[in-house]
């Protein structure tokens, strides 16, 4: 049980970075791609718009 919840907070932090990432990414004011960096080093997929 303790596993199962702490696989949904970890998703859930998770899913909260992605919208942070797509959310600095969006806004344009991010340079040289640092939002893919991020993404490739947590190995997280670039969520479609």
């Amino acid at each position: 049980m303790r596993t199962r919840e702490r696989e949904e907070q970890y998703e859930a932090k998770l899913a909260a970075l992605r919208a942070a990432i797509d959310e600095g990414d969006a806004s344009g004011i991010a340079e040289d791609n640092v939002f893919a960096r991020v993404r490739e080093t947590l190995k997280l997929r670039e969520t479609p718009r």
